[in-house]
């Protein structure tokens, strides 16, 4: 390993970060939720064993791109919010 590339978490752990970062957002959606939820995906599709399973890769990918659509129109939602009152 390079000694700039830090120690990578096992991918069980992001996992389990995700699904966090999930219902925390199901309880209460938001735009830094959902970029937390975007940076997630991203780190696990960088992650180096990712390759090992394939179905959790493509779902990633899938999602991603729906995330980061929600991270942005939570921000205009709030924004609108601030403009009609």
């Amino acid at each position: 390993m390079n000694e700039n590339q830090r120690p990578r978490e096992p991918l069980e752990k992001m996992q389990a970060a995700l699904l966090f970062l999930l219902n925390k957002y199901a309880g209460s959606p938001n735009r830094g939720i959902a970029s937390a939820i975007v940076m997630q995906l991203e780190e696990i599709l960088t992650h180096p064993h990712i390759d090992l399973f394939p179905d959790i890769h493509r779902q990633c990918a899938n999602s991603v791109n729906c995330w980061k659509v929600r991270a942005s129109r939570e921000t205009r939602i709030a924004e609108s919010a601030h403009i009609v009152h």
